[in-house]
């Protein structure tokens, strides 16, 4: 039995009549377990107890991306919601700001309405996002939207690691928020895609580029920026530290140089992202090759990653011998779909002629060309005929799709060609094999 307690004296009583606790566990530890866990695990282990609650909480605003919307949504019928606005209160996004998440979506998912602001007195500023995604749009309809976006963009200019534009469904023109030269020492990670039509949003990103975010490592942008920050003298100023960059939309001759200026020295780079870059047959267009040749050489030395997807606008046809330098580290490489490429060499020493694994790409890994029938010279050009004797160990992935390509066999016997270049992807050019075979 336990011992009588008289006059709130402590007493000592046995381990089988002291109250059950509940084992102690050290938060960190349960942080580090939720680490290799599921999100929707970490939310269950929230639920647990107090202690579990507080380790896996920073796990979960880690992994999770919270959506603040600033506009009504849709129904379940895919249609704006009426004038009641029902199903949506701007006091929902104060709510879920209260989680204090690490990174957030701030969107309107509805340009149909006009609201009246609200009063900013109502949002917390301190809430030190590390990823902001936001639709950022043009119209004086979204004005106190726009103003309320920057707001928690400077807020977090010390902590912000990442920050991406994202175009609305409407496809409605976007805006840059103006960080009046406010430095955000911890981005390391800019998206501005599409659909930044204006003269002042496109100086807006280059002036960021150039002076707000000095440790930038991955870029994915429009080519346009680039060289509107050419332009102002600005490209010279892009952070050396950059390593990743993705280049969408239309280039001439005059912006493809450009590039020449950008100071760091890349790890990784992509032309054309999910759409192909389109290049204008411009006055210098002969000038083409030689500077693309120059652009990946500067690049070499240190390029892990190349992806290609180049076209003519118009699809109009220019043919041009590209050429292709000495790349010591590159690892993977890809050209998707890429119609320019169709006359390609390969550079030695001192000339330029077919390709020579051992010399171009010593060390790669993963190979892939996609084209069509029309480019299939392009395949030829990467599959040395097979008096040459060129064996590939390193390379362990690649695939060869020609779209519309007249015959299986001609097809079946580049697999086979594939599978004595490179011995040591036949596992994977057999499943490529296989399927090519099931859709014949």
């Amino acid at each position: 039995m336990s011992a009588v307690l008289e006059a709130g004296e402590p007493t000592i009583s046995s381990r089988e009549d002291a109250p059950h606790e509940e084992p102690f566990l050290n938060p960190d530890v349960i942080g580090h377990i939720c680490k290799f866990l599921g999100t929707s695990d970490i939310k269950n282990c929230r639920l647990v107890s107090s202690p579990w609650n507080y380790g896996a909480t920073p796990i979960l605003k880690v992994r999770s991306r919270i959506t603040l919307e600033f506009s009504p949504g849709y129904d379940d019928d895919g249609h704006p919601f009426g004038a009641d606005l029902g199903g949506w209160d701007i006091s929902d996004v104060v709510k879920k700001l209260e989680f204090y998440p690490g990174n957030v979506r701030l969107a309107i998912p509805s340009t149909e309405y006009n609201l009246p602001p609200p009063d900013f007195a109502m949002f917390p500023f301190d809430n030190n996002f590390k990823s902001i995604c936001v639709q950022y749009p043009l119209g004086d309809q979204f004005h106190w939207q726009r103003e309320l976006f920057t707001k928690f963009i400077l807020s977090s200019s010390t902590t912000l690691e990442q920050l991406k534009s994202e175009w609305l469904e409407d496809e409605v023109s976007l805006d840059f928020p103006l960080l009046g030269g406010t430095v955000f020492p911890k981005l390391t990670k800019l998206g501005v895609g599409r659909y930044f039509d204006s003269d002042g949003a496109v100086k807006r990103i280059g002036r960021a580029i150039a002076v707000s975010f000095p440790n930038l490592k991955y870029l994915k942008a429009n080519c346009d920026y680039l060289v509107a920050m050419s332009e102002d003298g600005l490209l010279p100023n892009l952070s050396r530290s950059l390593t990743c960059l993705k280049l969408g939309g239309d280039l001439n001759t005059n912006g493809l140089e450009c590039l020449l200026k950008i100071p760091a020295s890349l790890k990784k780079f992509v032309l054309g992202n999910g759409h192909p870059l389109e290049f204008e047959i411009d006055d210098r267009v002969d000038e083409l090759p030689t500077i693309f040749y120059k652009l990946l050489k500067k690049h070499a030395p240190t390029l892990e990653h190349l992806d290609l997807d180049m076209s003519w606008i118009n699809e109009e046809e220019n043919h041009l011998q590209w050429k292709f330098p000495v790349f010591p580290v590159l690892k993977k490489l890809c050209l998707d779909y890429a119609d320019m490429l169709t006359d390609v060499v390969f550079e030695k020493s001192g000339y330029f002629g077919p390709i020579n694994y051992a010399i171009n790409f010593p060390v790669l890994e993963t190979l892939y060309i996609f084209c069509s029938t029309k480019e299939a010279s392009r395949v030829e050009a990467f599959l040395p005929p097979e008096m040459n004797c060129q064996v590939v160990p390193s390379v362990k992935q690649v695939d060869v799709r020609i779209r519309n390509y007249p015959g299986v066999l001609d097809q079946i016997k580049i697999y086979v060609r594939i599978m004595a270049l490179f011995p040591n992807a036949r596992d994977h050019v057999v499943s490529n094999l296989q399927r090519l075979l099931n859709l014949a």
